[in-house]
């Protein structure tokens, strides 16, 4: 349970982290430029991200969406990240009061395309933040293949140590 939480913690910096950097040095130039991977642009890619960890909260509360969001997103990168940011409070806020019992339950849903299933919370969790912090490792691709060779960390790892 603990280990959960912890990880929660850890997409949330991760997320922020990665914000801030690209808030501070891209342009909208930087993240709408197509490159090769899973998305064609940075933007695009924390869309994808964004929408997942908003699908699965969703799901967490009750809700199992039929769309994604992320897809008919128009407004401009800043508001996206505000989005992202008050997500990531909203999990810590679901996260951290919770117990192992709720760890430890089944969650019901159903996929977007309305295929159910049941799946541990716990699973759930380690789901969305790996599937997160893979995506991160793509937008830090991406920020290398539109110029940027100073990156800053957001590995785990440095997570656990913020004082080096």
């Amino acid at each position: 349970m603990e280990s959960l939480k912890r990880y929660t913690r850890y997409n949330a910096w991760a997320n922020s982290r990665l914000l801030t950097f690209i808030a501070e040095n891209c342009s909208a130039e930087h993240l709408t430029q197509k490159v090769p991977g899973s998305f064609p642009d940075i933007r695009t890619t924390w869309l994808h991200i964004w929408g997942a960890e908003s699908v699965w909260y969703l799901r967490l509360n009750g809700t199992s969406p039929t769309e994604w969001r992320w897809m008919e997103y128009k407004k401009d990168f800043r508001s996206l990240s505000a989005e992202i940011l008050t997500g990531n409070d909203q999990w810590l806020k679901m996260i951290e009061p919770a117990d192992q019992a709720w760890f430890d339950q089944n969650l019901e849903y159903s996929s977007i395309s309305g295929q159910h299933f049941s799946t541990n919370i716990s699973d759930i969790i380690l789901h969305c933040f790996n599937h997160s912090t893979y995506h991160r490792g793509q937008v830090i691709t991406q920020l290398h293949q539109v110029g940027f060779e100073k990156l800053i960390p957001t590995d785990f790892i440095k997570y656990c140590r913020p004082s080096q």
